[in-house]
C-alpha cells in the first residue's frame, strides 16, 4: 500500500498494529534508540469532550532500517 502511494508521488501516515507482532517490535526498538535528528517530532493537544488528550508523534522519512516483513517471529 505504502509503495503504490508513493508511486503515485503523495505522502501518507500508515498505523502499524499489534497483530504484527515482529514488525512492530523492529519498530518499536528503532524509535527507542533513534536519536534527536533522525525524526522529527510533533506534539497536539486536545481539551474536548469532556477530557485532555496529549497526542505525540515521532515521523522517521528513512525507512532503510527497516528489514522485516514479518507478521509474527517465524513466519516464512
Amino acid at each position: 500500500i505504502a509503495a503504490a502511494i508513493r508511486n503515485k508521488g503523495a505522502d501518507y501516515l500508515l498505523a502499524l498494529k499489534g497483530n504484527w507482532p515482529a514488525l512492530c517490535a523492529e519498530v518499536e526498538r528503532f524509535f527507542a534508540d533513534a536519536g534527536p535528528d533522525t525524526c522529527q517530532h510533533h506534539q497536539s493537544t486536545d481539551n474536548d469532550h469532556g477530557r485532555l488528550e496529549i497526542r505525540r508523534h515521532a515521523v522517521c522519512h528513512d525507512v532503510g532500517w527497516l528489514t522485516s516483513d514479518k507478521r509474527f517471529p517465524g513466519e516464512w
